[in-house]
């Protein structure tokens, strides 16, 4: 025979239950910025430094540099370099100094050296070397020195190194030759 006609549909039956939930998708594009907020107040303003000095309104270095020969008489404060720099009190100054001193010798000789550095009258350092020898000749002794002056005054001060060549034995003559004094002002 042949197939008869489709019944009408039933009723729906319940739901059933809900499934698990799915994978989480992609992550969408970041959206654009926002507008930036307004400036904040300005915080306080911080203590006014203290007030510079006006120096090194003249030279901050005070040079001597001399390389003539000069005698320097036996047992005899002799004054061989001199600068004079403008200072400020409170300053301070940075001495640096050499001298090369050759003393003439006969044998078997024995010799002191002695140099002093001053501000004008006033005694700052003293250095002293010693030498001996059993051979006559020409020999040199070096006196390096450097000194930290903190200065007194404001103007003008005299710098100056002196050496003293006191021969104890055999010694003729004595001549300052290659002398240096330097002074650097630091404020």
């Amino acid at each position: 025979g042949i197939t008869g006609p489709t019944g009408a549909a039933g009723t729906t039956g319940p739901a059933g239950i809900t499934g698990p939930t799915g994978a989480a998708g992609i992550t969408g594009p970041t959206g654009a910025a926002g507008i930036t907020g307004p400036t904040g107040t300005a915080g306080l303003t911080g203590p006014t430094g203290s007030t510079g000095s006006a120096l090194p309104s003249v030279s901050a270095i005070a040079a001597s540099q001399a390389t003539v020969a000069l005698p320097v008489p036996l047992n005899t404060d002799t004054v061989i370099s001199t600068i004079t720099p403008a200072v400020v009190a409170g300053n301070n100054v940075k001495l640096d100094l050499t001298s090369q001193i050759a003393v003439i010798a006969t044998a078997n000789w024995s010799v002191s050296v002695t140099a002093t550095l001053r501000r004008d009258a006033t005694t700052l350092n003293q250095v002293t070397v010693s030498r001996t020898g059993t051979a006559a000749g020409t020999y040199r002794v070096i006196l390096p020195n450097t000194f930290v002056d903190v200065v007194t005054t404001t103007g003008a001060v005299t710098y100056t190194v002196s050496v003293t060549v006191v021969p104890t034995s055999n010694i003729t003559s004595a001549t300052a030759e290659t002398r240096n004094l330097n002074g650097t002002r630091f404020v």
